[in-house]
């Protein structure tokens, strides 16, 4: 037995619904229809609602999405609820009532348009975009149709506009240029261009041809290929700060998540990183608690983090107290027929002093 066995025995339930949790699903848009809802209880005694969604369209059809929503916390609990009334589903007055609308909800049955994002450490989570009514249901596969019909004449369009914008009339700024005819491959320099676009070009030993419009290449000088080369290497750049920027902000939600799981907060796979944001800013973090990183991250969310108050200087002993009183001086010596007396007085003092 491992060092560990006894806390991963009590994984075992959550342990199993991970194993058969579709992986295969990418992230996108689905047509889902939930198959089964229902209240379970996990290895550590937290409930939470297990929810089976069947993909009813797309090259993904018949494959089943495993879904998990904790919510013995404020977040998930507000996730829930969300969640029910998206379906169409009133939320009961008392919350014992609860397990009767999960119910209802399973024999329901009902289909959703919805946005599926997997989850490397956990099962995917699944986003309601659109509750659908029985006929919106029915005629789902119609709509899919429709859509994809639409798109294909969206982009004949777009294809008849850029052959248009290729085929536009040149003018004489193509004079003396180097165009390499499609119907050969061979180089010419072109000598006149006509109204309707046709280029009269010539080649080395001096022979003339005619060349239709936008039945060539124009052959780029080694300026234009240098500008183009350096857009390229500009295009290239931004896209490659932008991956950069959007790994680091995935690395960031990463982070965040696991120093909440390590501070003690209970976060399934379905909560997003804004509502784990949200319910962190509530808590109090003080900055003697943290190592510098994690006030560093903490930062990055604008989650406050509450600086120690400096303890008070302690106040300098008054020099009095210190200080060894100063001898007082002698008086001088009076007449030796008043010595007597001076005597009986500096032994009273002592006395007080005594």
């Amino acid at each position: 037995m491992g060092k560990f066995s006894k806390r991963l025995k009590e994984m075992n339930e959550r342990y199993e619904t991970a194993k058969e949790s579709t992986q295969g699903v990418p992230e996108g848009k689905y047509t889902l229809q939930i198959q089964s809802c229902e209240i379970k209880e996990s290895g550590s005694e937290k409930l939470y609602v297990l929810i089976e969604y069947l993909v009813m369209d797309g090259d993904y059809e018949g494959e089943v999405i495993r879904s998990t929503q904790f919510f013995e916390n404020d977040v998930g609990l507000r996730i829930l609820c969300q969640w029910i009334e998206q379906l169409g589903f009133e939320l009961p007055d008392d919350i014992a009532d609860l397990e009767d609308i999960i119910e209802q909800i399973a024999d329901a049955a009902p289909m959703i348009n919805a946005t599926v994002k997997p989850n490397d450490d956990y099962a995917p989570n699944v986003y309601i975009d659109e509750l659908l009514e029985e006929e919106d249901a029915e005629t789902g596969d119609d709509a899919e149709g429709e859509e994809e019909q639409a798109e294909e004449e969206e982009d004949g369009a777009e294809e008849e506009e850029e052959e248009g914008e290729e085929e536009e009339t040149p003018d004489d700024s193509l004079v003396g240029q180097t165009i390499i005819a499609n119907d050969d491959g061979l180089e010419y320099t072109v000598v006149e261009v006509a109204e309707d676009g046709t280029l009269t070009v010539e080649n080395e030993d001096g022979d003339r041809y005619d060349v239709a419009n936008g039945d060539y290449e124009i052959v780029q000088g080694e300026e234009e290929e240098e500008e183009q080369a350096e857009e390229e290497e500009e295009d290239g750049a931004e896209e490659e700060e932008e991956e950069g920027e959007e790994a680091s902000e995935d690395d960031s939600d990463e982070d965040i998540r696991e120093f909440a799981i390590a501070a003690g907060f209970e976060i399934d796979e379905s909560i997003a990183t804004e509502d784990l944001i949200v319910a962190m800013k509530k808590e109090t973090w003080k900055e003697a608690e943290l190592e510098p990183d994690e006030i560093e991250l903490l930062g990055q969310y604008d989650i406050k983090v509450t600086k120690a108050k400096k303890a008070p200087a302690k106040k300098a002993a008054a020099k009095k107290a210190t200080e060894k009183p100063a001898a007082k001086k002698s008086p001088e010596k009076k007449q030796a027929a008043k010595r007597t007396p001076a005597k009986k007085a500096s032994k009273k003092k002592a006395t007080r002093r005594k």
